[in-house]
């Protein structure tokens, strides 16, 4: 059978097939000597030419005199597998992005995580970056990169735009009035102080049954941020209110009776966590997507496909049904009422009632019909839900555990605020709203001012500091520039971290020669610009949590003072485009930190429920957060 098959093969390839109707060609056309003459090696050369072009063209681009990993110009992926090693080992990226500054001793790096596109520079010097963010606006503006990660999910939040796009001016004009003193004191601060309150009794019912054991906080600070937030910004009945919910769950548990194992009493306990209303589980379900595009090398594609899954597709059409419903509330409010009456009608009851007065005003402005239901606002309300309670929530985790671990410190702040608000401690009651408020009051003290307390602010700022809830602003250069003595050429995305030397590393660790800053970078000599810019910290101590950094003798009366520019920290950005709710969120946080402090101490956690490793989310949370309450207003 072989010979006959030889040989119809041979038959084949001489003849071609004889199959009725179809005329092959004959194999002999394609002549395999021909490949070995002149014209065959210069095809095949040819051939080799345009790969190994090609393959050059897919190359990474360095920008010349800026460091880089030398294997990653090397390859088509550029830095990404080494980017993603670090993320699965991690949980984070940014981090791995300041590391390499100490890798090259630059204060200015390149790396290549976005595919056929130009690296991204990273630049990790305090002041440079505080030069670039206060006075460098029309030279280098957010990064359209925030699109990417944000945008997919809301298309018309401001954030994502240059600062000259039309619609940044137009959003910003309808949500501005949002951050101004009298709305929050009015509405979103009581709103705030309502939701930790909760909090707090729910904390209180946990500790009586805990009995000294520890109990995971995350979600019970993350819940609560987000009850407050939304209420200020909604509206949020009672039976919405996930922290109600998480309570009565937690009351359904009985009460211990006798004293706790001493063998367990290091053994974390666990309370029924309640439900979740649907429109604030599909929140929590979003924010939790920004972390796989904020993790990706291309976070478009990335959303694309996350979009597929059942849970993320629910949670945004949950989202448009329940804001349209909450507008659709307003609106009814807004028609009920008589402008021309001389009452409270028409005072904005929360955020997007307010909103939609302003959008009324504009349109009568403007001379158009108001767009109540546009894309824009519901996006703006939605992006205050997503980022507001998450950072709210993440620098209370990194919080309550560097005070856990830091008892001095936070003996100290309960002393203060109880000196600071003597008639709630002698009365063994909660600090009202307006107290906290009047800590940040200025009062008299000699020839100058100072705050009631001094010591709080301190603390925030170190926790921002220290924790890193947020460690990195993007910027994109809207034309070639130059940063640190280097050219950087127009459309570069610009990664500022603050997560390494001069931030919470000493700033030995990487040599920057002052001459190579922007003018207004240079912290030496009489340049006034310089003045403007914020201390240096110390070396010696930059890795402790020690908020007393932030304090500063007054040379006249002798006390301590809080100095908001002690050191460099980038935790709500600087200039122009810093964080729109910053002036929220620090309201926000001294309410929490007061409460806290006031109602519990907090004993230290087993080793294996603390240490101090992150996981990137919409911000950097703690992989681990316990606390372990005992009363402290029996002290």
């Amino acid at each position: 059978m072989e010979v006959q098959h030889d040989t119809e093969f041979a038959a084949f390839t001489q003849h071609g097939d004889r199959t009725p109707g179809i005329a092959w060609p004959s194999m002999s056309l394609v002549n395999l000597t021909t490949l070995k003459s002149p014209i065959g090696t210069a095809l095949i050369a040819g051939v080799l030419l345009i790969l190994y072009l090609a393959y050059r063209a897919i190359l990474p681009k360095p920008i010349a005199g800026i460091p880089y990993n030398k294997h990653a110009a090397r390859s088509p992926l550029g830095d990404i597998p080494e980017m993603l090693g670090y993320i699965r080992k991690k949980k984070e990226v940014f981090s791995w992005m300041g590391s390499l500054t100490e890798r090259h001793n630059s204060p200015i790096v390149q790396v290549f995580i976005k595919p056929f596109e130009k690296p991204w520079v990273v630049v990790a010097d305090p002041f440079e970056t505080q030069d670039i963010l206060l006075r460098r606006g029309k030279e280098i503006d957010r990064s359209l990169l925030i699109g990417d990660i944000l945008g997919p999910l809301l298309p018309e939040q401001h954030m994502q735009f240059h600062s000259d796009d039309p619609r940044f001016k137009k959003n910003r004009n309808l949500i501005n009035h949002l951050m101004t003193p009298s709305f929050i004191n009015r509405v979103s601060g009581p709103e705030t102080y309502r939701g930790v309150n909760l909090l707090i009794q729910l904390w209180k019912a946990k500790c009586e049954r805990a009995q000294g054991r520890p109990f995971s906080a995350i979600h019970d600070l993350s819940h609560s941020a987000l009850d407050a937030i939304t209420g200020a910004l909604i509206g949020l009945p009672e039976c919405e209110n996930i922290t109600w919910k998480r309570l009565e769950a937690v009351n359904q548990v009985s009460l211990p009776e006798g004293d706790v194992d001493p063998s367990n009493v290091n053994k974390p306990i666990t309370f029924p966590e309640g439900s979740i209303p649907p429109f604030l589980s599909a929140i929590i379900t979003m924010t939790n997507s920004l972390m796989l595009t904020q993790l990706s090398p291309l976070p478009k594609p990335t959303y694309k496909i996350a979009k597929m899954f059942p849970s993320l597709k629910n949670a945004i059409a949950t989202k448009e049904t329940y804001i349209t419903s909450k507008i659709d509330e307003s609106l009814a409010l807004i028609n009920s009422s008589n402008p021309d009456q001389a009452d409270n009608s028409q005072l904005p009851q929360n955020a997007i009632h307010s909103v939609l007065l302003r959008e009324r005003q504009l349109a009568l402005k403007e001379g158009r019909t108001p767009n109540y239901h546009s894309r824009a606002i519901s996006d703006e309300f939605v992006s205050f839900l997503l980022a507001g309670h998450d950072t709210t929530a993440v620098t209370m985790a990194w919080g309550v555990k560097y005070l856990s671990d830091h008892p001095r410190v936070q003996d100290r702040l309960r002393a203060e605020l109880r000196a600071a608000m003597p008639a709630a401690f002698a009365e063994k009651r909660a600090p009202t709203y307006e107290e906290i408020v009047a800590l940040q009051n200025q009062q008299q003290g000699g020839e100058s001012t100072r705050r009631k307390s001094e010591y709080l602010d301190a603390v925030i700022e170190e926790v921002l500091r220290v924790g890193n809830v947020i460690d990195f602003l993007l910027r994109e250069t809207l034309r070639d520039t130059e940063i640190l003595g280097r050219m950087v050429p127009k459309g570069t995305s610009i990664c500022l971290v603050g997560n390494g030397p001069g931030y919470v590393r000493p700033a030995a660790l990487v040599e920057v020669n002052d001459a190579v800053r922007s003018p207004g970078a240079r912290k030496e000599g009489s340049n006034k610009l310089g003045k403007m810019l914020s201390g240096k910290w110390d070396d010696g101590d930059l890795g402790e949590f020690k908020p007393e950094r932030w304090l500063k003798v007054n040379g006249e009366t002798g006390r301590e003072e809080f100095d908001p520019l002690a050191g460099p920290t980038l935790a709500f950005g600087l200039g122009p485009r810093g964080c729109y709710g910053k002036r929220l969120g620090m309201v926000a946080l001294r309410i929490y930190f007061v409460m806290i402090v006031w109602w519990f101490r907090l004993g230290k956690c087993p080793e294996e429920l603390s240490g101090y490793e992150g996981v990137q989310k919409f911000a950097r949370e703690p992989r681990r957060c316990f606390v372990r309450l005992e009363d402290a207003m029996g002290r």
